[in-house]
């Protein structure tokens, strides 16, 4: 399945998230988009935030993704070659 690494970070509260947590789309049929691959709390601003891998085309570049029920927003996304 190609796929997109994503950079993410939660926009508002929550607490921390698990590597391998789901990712969806919001309003979308609850379908997962993609997997967390490592997170970590910001030292500075407390929120969750890490990378993650998406399918390819499937999140429009500077979108909002639920990650583990919370919102959050994509900051960049780099191509990942097919294996």
């Amino acid at each position: 399945m190609p796929r997109e690494l994503v950079a993410w970070e939660v926009l508002a509260g929550g607490g921390p998230v698990q590597p391998g947590a789901p990712l969806a789309l919001p309003g979308a049929d609850g379908s997962e988009t993609g997997r967390v691959t490592s997170a970590v709390m910001h030292p500075l601003t407390g929120r969750a935030c890490g990378l993650a891998y998406v399918r390819l085309g499937r999140v429009p570049k500077d979108s909002r993704l639920l990650v583990e029920m919370n919102l959050a927003s994509i900051r960049r996304l780099i191509p990942v070659p097919s294996v």
